[in-house]
């Protein structure tokens, strides 16, 4: 066996190492996978799984304790909070604590090198 199998137009698969591409396998692609890899006899299980949980509800995994930051605040105290708290993403807020926006660690950098995306 190869070390790279191209098995499907949208699918790689390398020995020893999960799908890149894909979570869920057509009955095709599954039997390939049991008779060429013993590791995944077990995949049915596994996207079953994975399927389980895709059907979980967002309020169930979600943040509920969301850090916001004003409209105002300077780029130091977000860079900050986001450091501090190992956050990537914080949503804006107005005075009513509406949300009006979100900043990321990658606008922040982008605004250092003059490269601002609306």
């Amino acid at each position: 066996m190869s070390e790279t199998l191209d098995v499907f137009p949208d699918f790689t698969f390398k020995k020893g190492e999960l799908l890149k591409t894909k979570i869920f396998l057509t009955k095709k692609e599954r039997e390939f996978l049991k008779l060429s890899d013993p590791q995944f006899a077990d995949f049915e299980k596994f996207e079953k799984s994975m399927k389980e949980y895709l059907a979980t509800p967002v309020e169930e995994i979600m943040v509920k304790r969301v850090k916001t930051v004003r409209q105002d605040s300077p780029v130091s105290e977000i860079a900050r909070i986001m450091v501090k708290d190992r956050i990537n993403r914080i949503p804006v807020v107005d005075e009513s604590n509406k949300a009006i926006g979100i900043i990321s660690r990658a606008d922040i950098l982008k605004s250092m090198i003059g490269e601002i995306e609306d």
